[in-house]
């Protein structure tokens, strides 16, 4: 197994100090994204806070309540969001 670079250990750890950081877009123009409820809750589902095994038996409450909410909001299962993408570029000191 190959050893990281050091200066990843130290980011991993938080540990490291920079010099310069920018926020640099990319694309430069938003780009335009929908979710359905599904795949909007499949997406929470995939995260570490709101994954089923954090919900425990509280996901299908949680996944029936989000449904019952979102429709309220979107009655057509469509909600739209522009995305912007970016990146990080950092120097060490």
């Amino acid at each position: 197994m190959e050893a990281e670079p050091e200066f990843r250990v130290d980011l991993y750890r938080g540990t490291a100090r920079f010099h310069d950081t920018f926020r640099v877009p990319y694309p430069a123009p938003p780009t335009p994204h929908e979710w359905t409820i599904e795949r909007l809750n499949g997406f929470l589902y995939s995260t570490s806070v709101l994954s089923k095994i954090a919900l425990g038996s509280h996901a299908p409450a949680f996944e029936q309540d989000l449904r019952d909410r979102l429709l309220q909001v979107a009655p057509d299962n469509v909600l739209c969001e522009s995305i912007g993408f970016h990146y990080t570029l950092a120097r060490l000191l």
